[in-house]
């Protein structure tokens, strides 16, 4: 006799057990983005995309004002390019609605050449991940720096970061403003560093690391603290900031553990 491969006696089930049901098959999922570099006419720029370019340490910089950085110069794309819907959104009416009610909600994200989507995303359980660029492979602050200018609200509600760096030890740098960067994620919970993993799979390795990152962070927070009103709102709110958890990886999938 074969085994059954479904459940017919599903919607008998008393309410209550379905919704406990959809509410365990929700599981947090890793969405990565990618930034894309492309070359352009300074004189033909778009005037919304979000711009990287200049001599060393590669500053951004906006098409409106009149300095112009000299090459090389790029014009750059954050967009995530293959993320599954989590199918309880599309399963059924019921599933949709325990879906929603969990935190799920749409990340609105515009792209000239792929265009514009909808991400369903849930800000309390999804991982957002930055991928290192493979054309320029400096560190991928870059990358957190057009998230941040590009998605600010939704920056603010991100609670799980992961990103890609070539530097090791990735907290020892004298170079804070992308550490910086990171204080703007105010919500952020979960922070992990991923490394490539050749020689750095002993775990002492990566815990010394992340206590690296650990102190840039707080020194950054230290820096941005003290250039604000002390007892103002942001300040407050900055001074009750730190992530819970800052790990250094070197795998993706050790987050979700």
């Amino acid at each position: 006799m074969s085994e059954p491969t479904s459940f017919t006696l599903f919607p008998f089930l008393l309410p209550e057990i379905r919704l406990l049901i959809w509410e365990y098959a929700i599981q947090p999922r890793i969405i990565t983005f990618q930034c894309s570099l492309y070359n352009f006419n300074i004189q033909d720029a778009p005037q919304t995309i979000y711009l990287v370019g200049g001599d060393p340490p590669y500053e951004h910089f906006e098409i409106g004002i009149p300095q112009r950085p000299t090459s090389p110069y790029y014009l750059v794309q954050c967009y995530p390019p293959i993320v599954a819907s989590p199918p309880l959104l599309s399963t059924c009416h019921e599933s949709r609605e325990v879906a929603l009610r969990c935190g799920y909600k749409p990340w609105r994200i515009e792209n000239e050449a792929r265009g514009t989507r909808n991400l369903m995303w849930n800000p309390r359980l999804d991982v957002i991940s930055l991928e290192t660029n493979q054309r320029r492979r400096f560190f991928q602050g870059s990358c957190i720096d057009v998230l941040v200018e590009l998605f600010p609200e939704e920056v603010k509600e991100i609670r799980n970061l992961i990103f890609e760096t070539i530097r090791w030890p990735p907290g020892e740098d004298e170079n804070l403003g992308q550490w910086t960067k990171i204080l703007r994620f105010s919500n952020l919970r979960q922070l992990a560093v991923l490394v490539e993993s050749h020689d750095r799979r002993l775990d002492f390795m990566l815990k010394h690391a992340a206590d690296g990152v650990r102190k840039c962070l707080a020194v950054a927070k230290d820096l941005q603290m003290k250039r604000l009103d002390a007892g103002s709102t942001e300040y407050l709110k900055l001074a009750a900031w730190f992530p819970s958890n800052v790990q250094v990886v070197d795998h993706e999938s050790d987050i979700l553990n």
